[in-house]
């Protein structure tokens, strides 16, 4: 497997597998983005085996002789062939071996990329300053629905399920995640039994009036709400709180292990 990418200037091709990295012309680098392409349309044929043959691949590379010289693709046919005898170049998976030996596993976690997007524009970025080399856009609230119930359905018979969101940093930002999730869970024809709110999690039903609102349909729709008393004190916040019940740790505990899942945000 190759992770071709061009970056300040530069072409650069890594050979997944080896972990060798390739710093090359735009010739070469054109020739190995045809290669790449050719072996993976052939690797769905049974009897493909080896990928590289040393005798120059004239059709494969007749688009490139619009602008390269025949004799200068020859040339860097044979520094990519030499590369690829080297073991620096489409490589074998070694691990391809044990891939039979591997068996279904439930999902226990999640991590969703809810803001395909970044609040700096770093230059260095991996990333393109955070954009990905696409769209800057936020995950709509219908796939988080199909995100939330394609975990309920493959976690299997785990009890404990987590759900992370990428990124960090923006508390701005973090507030409208949650504030997506709860919308998203009070359009959901599955409601949850019990909602439970600890740690710094207690100033949502306090401070959020979008969240309250979406609780307030959750609960209509018969979902359980206990916040954690010992939390809203820490916080002043204890005579504010404008939806669901003031519990403690004991109460928290037995709706957890009373749940057939946990998801914890």
């Amino acid at each position: 497997m190759l992770h071709s990418f061009q970056l300040n200037g530069y072409n650069i091709v890594m050979d997944v597998n080896s972990g060798a990295v390739h710093v090359v012309d735009g010739m070469v680098y054109d020739m190995i983005q045809l290669l790449d392409a050719d072996f993976l349309a052939r690797s769905f044929d049974s009897s493909f085996t080896e990928k590289l043959e040393q005798a120059y691949p004239a059709q494969l590379f007749a688009p490139l002789e619009a602008r390269f010289a025949r004799s200068q693709l020859e040339e860097g046919y044979e520094e990519i062939y030499e590369m690829y005898q080297n073991g620096q170049l489409f490589t074998s998976d070694d691990y391809e071996q044990f891939a039979d030996m591997m068996v279904s596993a439930p999902i226990k976690a999640m991590c969703l990329n809810v803001a395909h997007d970044c609040n700096l524009r770093c230059s260095y970025c991996f990333a393109s300053t955070g954009d990905f080399g696409g769209e800057r856009k936020l995950m709509t609230a219908e796939t988080g629905k199909k995100a939330i119930d394609y975990l309920l359905k493959y976690s299997g018979d785990r009890h404990n399920l987590e759900m992370d969101f990428f990124g960090d940093g923006s508390e701005e930002l973090g507030t409208s995640l949650m504030t997506m999730f709860f919308y998203t869970l009070a359009e959901s024809n599955d409601a949850p039994r019990y909602i439970l709110f600890m740690n710094s999690g207690v100033k949502l039903p306090v401070e959020n009036d979008q969240v309250v609102e979406h609780l307030k349909t959750l609960q209509e729709k018969g979902s359980e709400i206990l916040v954690c008393g010992t939390c809203l004190k820490f916080f002043g916040i204890a005579d504010n709180l404008k939806i669901g019940t003031v519990s403690n740790m004991y109460d928290i505990s037995e709706r957890m292990h009373m749940a057939d899942k946990v998801i914890t945000l």
